[in-house]
């Protein structure tokens, strides 16, 4: 007896349809993470109209592992964060976690870097401070509009310790402090170490680390990018910590911009 004669057409055609569907998805082109990042040599800066940098330097590697394309915007935090609670974006980097956080952001288990956050100054003023917080209280200070900057400091800012002034991206910072519009601020090691050797203004980072935190790349909870794809850049990131490929990359910038690794 032909059964498959006797089905009703719509049940033929769906049959169809699972049938080859399978192959239609997998021939589809793989959609873009699109990324926003906050500029902050030397993890994530513009150069000849490129983004550079040692996080952008390990999310490409985990896209050339998925073979998922990736793309990166530069913009000031607060748009960053933005264009994530819209949907506007897929990912931003870099980001600390925190849990009002995961109302909009998805973050994986394996963050991106291990921010060492260094007190940075003038030169005129690295005698008054000698490694405790306390030195800093009620100082001219100066952090990113809308940023953390490490558990201890956002502390401090909430209890009114610290009381900045606001700028909109790090290079304002270090200008804001070499010319005596403010004193103090906080900063990744390697960023600090960066602006002294690349802008040649009289801001140094202070010694020793005064707080340190991971840093993520996580994903917006609005975007329409798939969960599986976020699930796989997730293990290519915790794949490439376990194999030492993001050590290896650090250690090349550490290289280049720390004079004295041992002090990291």
């Amino acid at each position: 007896m032909n059964l498959i004669g006797r089905l009703p057409r719509w049940i033929l055609s769906l049959s169809v349809f699972f049938l080859f569907t399978p192959s239609i998805l997998a021939d589809s082109p793989l959609p873009t993470l699109n990324i926003v990042a906050v500029e902050l040599p030397p993890f994530i800066f513009e150069k000849e109209g490129e983004v550079h940098g040692l996080m952008v330097d390990i999310i490409v590697e985990a896209s050339r592992r998925t073979h998922l394309p990736v793309a990166f915007s530069l913009t000031p935090w607060q748009r960053a964060m933005t264009q994530i609670q819209f949907g506007d974006a897929d990912a931003i980097i870099p980001t600390q976690y925190k849990p009002e956080r995961e109302q909009q952001l998805t973050f994986p288990a394996t963050p991106l870097h291990l921010f060492k956050f260094v007190v940075v100054s003038r030169s005129d003023l690295s005698a008054n401070y000698t490694g405790k917080i306390s030195d800093l209280y009620g100082a001219n200070f100066v952090q990113l509009r809308g940023a953390s900057i490490g558990p201890v400091f956002d502390q401090l800012v909430d209890k009114g310790l610290i009381k900045p002034q606001l700028t909109n991206n790090f290079l304002s910072i270090t200008r804001m402090i070499a010319a005596r519009r403010a004193d103090y601020s906080v900063l990744p090691q390697l960023s600090a170490l960066y602006y002294q050797q690349t802008t040649g203004l009289d801001v140094a980072p202070l010694m020793p680390v005064a707080d340190q935190h991971p840093v993520y790349l996580a994903f917006s909870k609005t975007s329409n990018y798939p969960t599986p794809l976020i699930e796989r850049w997730a293990q290519a990131i915790a794949n490439m910590q376990r194999d030492g490929s993001i050590n290896a990359l650090e250690r090349a910038y550490i290289e280049r911009y720390l004079p004295q690794p041992s002090h990291l």
